[in-house]
């Protein structure tokens, strides 16, 4: 079992729980996983570091951290499930920037599978904003219609993830690095 199948299932765990889904759902969910595959056959523990990542309380500096140290030992399912807990538990301002390094590992990742980037990833991100927006208005810095307008911008594609990113990061004015920056205003 490699990373693609596991992978969309953790990206739409998180969707739902963005659309109001609540953890103890999530958590039903992982549990009937583990009950069709057992922990001990499982890659990299998925369901374990899923629960981590969507339904524990687990502080998102500690997720980022553990994934970044996943990555480096070769363990993609598990930095990539840890990835997506850490910019859902992250401050927006901190997310975007973890979702445009997320956004850049997932354009190549997929691009074999433009269908699930389309159906799964894409609107993944929209759904974080959508919330975001709902919960955090004062944080923008733009009016709320515009901001609204905003979550318009992609299309199912890696370019619109690019270009929903973009304008999040126009409409909430913080800092970023300048290659956060420079990828955003590239072109795909």
């Amino acid at each position: 079992m490699g990373v693609i199948p596991i992978v969309p299932i953790a990206i739409r765990l998180d969707f739902r729980q963005f659309r109001g889904g609540t953890t103890a759902a999530t958590g039903t969910s992982l549990a009937a996983i583990e009950s069709v595959i057992p922990p001990n056959i499982q890659p990299e523990n998925f369901v374990r570091e899923m629960r981590r990542a969507l339904v524990d309380e687990t502080d998102w500096h500690v997720l980022w951290a553990d994934a970044c140290r996943a990555f480096q030992a070769h363990e993609y399912v598990r930095g990539y499930v840890l990835c997506i807990g850490a910019m859902d538990k992250a401050p927006p301002s901190q997310s975007l920037y973890l979702q445009i390094s997320i956004a850049q590992n997932f354009e190549g990742f997929f691009k074999p599978y433009p269908s699930l980037y389309k159906e799964i990833v894409a609107p993944f991100f929209v759904a974080y904003w959508e919330q975001t927006l709902a919960e955090y208005t004062c944080l923008f810095r733009t009016a709320l219609t515009y901001t609204q307008r905003q979550l318009q911008t992609t299309d199912g594609s890696p370019k619109g993830t690019r270009r929903l990113l973009r304008a999040m990061y126009f409409c909430l004015n913080v800092e970023l690095p300048s290659a956060a920056v420079q990828w955003l205003n590239s072109s795909v």
